[in-house]
């Protein structure tokens, strides 16, 4: 009812985030990059984690990084959108890797793209604004 609530007044609450990475270091950078008063950030190790924890809990959005051991970014976004309660969570895309034609043509359903050598608290934010639109305005009597 809260979630509801918020959408009509304009009110975003904490948004829930997942990233899925296997790199410990851009883990650790963007929970720093992520503000904790207007996030709330869970992590997995690998595609098969981040698949169990969104059995768990969905996200508002998804942060997944492409080359992962095991199963691949591309997979888990495979997987998820073959899912129906999870198709319609918004991902961005986190990578170092070179996006060719191909690559770009398989994401093109994604949000947005960052390169991790760009990634900034003010990219990041943007980037998952820009993806779960502006609020729901009120509606007037």
């Amino acid at each position: 009812m809260l979630d509801v609530l918020h959408r009509l007044t304009g009110r975003r609450a904490v948004t829930k985030v997942l990233l899925v990475d296997d790199e410990e270091v851009a883990r650790y950078l963007v929970g720093q990059l992520l503000p904790r008063s207007r996030y709330s950030l869970r992590t997995a190790i690998s595609g098969r984690q981040g698949l169990e924890l969104l059995g768990v809990e969905r996200p508002d959005i998804i942060l997944l990084d492409l080359n992962m051991p095991g199963m691949s970014g591309f997979e888990f976004l495979s997987r998820v959108r073959a899912s129906p309660g999870l198709s319609t969570i918004p991902v961005i895309i986190i990578t170092s890797a070179f996006l060719g034609a191909d690559d770009r043509h398989r994401l093109r359903d994604v949000a947005g793209v960052i390169a991790k050598s760009h990634l900034s608290a003010a990219a990041l934010d943007a980037a998952i604004q820009s993806a779960l639109g502006p609020p729901v305005a009120a509606v007037a009597e």
